[in-house]
């Protein structure tokens, strides 16, 4: 998957920081919103890694469930 979740982390930091070093309040405003979306950015390929690991898992007939759930039965 194209994206590192690190680097977005990074990008969001240094947004963040450029805001807090400016006085222009546009400009400011502008570094939080690519902050926050760099943020959300991060939060959303590590989701979408976690899924398609465990699609993967499930078509090489890993485990994909808990211990004990098998196709809608708990083991008592």
């Amino acid at each position: 998957m194209a994206g590192d979740p690190k680097e977005c982390r990074a990008n969001a930091l240094r947004c963040s920081e450029l805001a807090a070093k400016t006085s222009n309040q546009p400009l400011k405003a502008t570094l939080l919103g690519l902050a926050e979306n760099w943020a959300r950015l991060a939060t959303e390929l590590e989701t979408a890694e976690t899924m398609r690991d465990m699609v993967e898992d499930r078509a090489e007939g890993g485990a994909s469930r808990p211990p004990g759930l098998e196709l809608g039965r708990m083991r008592h």
